[in-house]
Parts: C-alpha cells; structure tokens; sequence
C-alpha cells in the first residue's frame, strides 16, 4: 500500500506545484485534467497554507475507474516565486494525518517556534505538501 501511496503522491507532485493559488474553492487542473478543489483550511492554520482536494483513480491501471479523494495541504514557499517546486513531507507514523505538517513548517519557520529543525530552508525553496493517506484527513 505504501508503494500506491507513493506513486500517487510523485504522480500529484509532478503536477501540482505550478499552479498559482486561486481563491478558495477555486478550480485550477493538474497537467493530466484532474480538477484541483481548493478548500477552507481548519481554522488558525497558517495564512501561507492551502488546503485541496483531488480525485485519483483507485487502480491506475483503470484512470476512468473508481475515483477516491486525495486531501492535501501546501505551505507556499518564502522565496515569492510563483511555481515553486513541491516537496512532499512525510513526518507521520502508521494511520496519522499528514496535512498538519505544511502548517506547523509554516508556523515554526513565521513564529521561530517549533519542534520541525530546517523547514525554514526548505521553504525559502519549496513548497511544502502534506498529503493525508488511507484517508486519516
């Protein structure tokens, strides 16, 4: 499963971190045509996170198959460039959310408060994008 997870996320990735972001609920499309749903973040998330959803194919090997909904969040880069790289972080264990992580990379690199060393650098290049797995979000 690990393996599936991972070759959706680099297949999203690929696409993702070109787009400029829209206002909420906006829809932007990956460079395959997938719609990218933007939605309100939880409240006193950071204002450099975005939060989205896609629809990927549950077999890949049938892309018009059963679709199942991939939720993620994106800490913006510092460095003010629109289409900064996306870099995907997995910090979680087995059955955790990972879209809290783009938030606490935002707030620690904003507040010099954190448990999260190097997210400064990493963002002053990146975007930083969590994706919730197995459906933890």
């Amino acid at each position: 499963m690990r393996h599936f997870v991972f070759i959706i996320a680099s297949a999203f990735l690929s696409h993702f971190s070109a787009y400029a972001v829209p206002s909420p609920l906006a829809k932007a499309s990956t460079a395959n045509g997938t719609a990218i749903k933007w939605l309100s973040c939880p409240k006193g998330t950071a204002s450099t996170v975005d939060c989205g959803q896609i629809q990927v194919p549950l077999d890949h090997a049938k892309p018009h198959g059963q679709q199942v909904p991939l939720v993620f969040s994106r800490a913006r880069s510092t460095s003010n460039s629109t289409g900064a790289p996306g870099l995907y972080v997995e910090l979680g264990g087995p059955g955790d959310p990972n879209t809290p992580v783009p938030n606490q990379a935002a707030t620690a690199v904003t507040t010099g408060k954190g448990q999260v060393d190097g997210f400064a650098e990493l963002l002053s290049v990146y975007d930083i994008v969590g994706l919730d797995v197995r459906g933890t979000g």
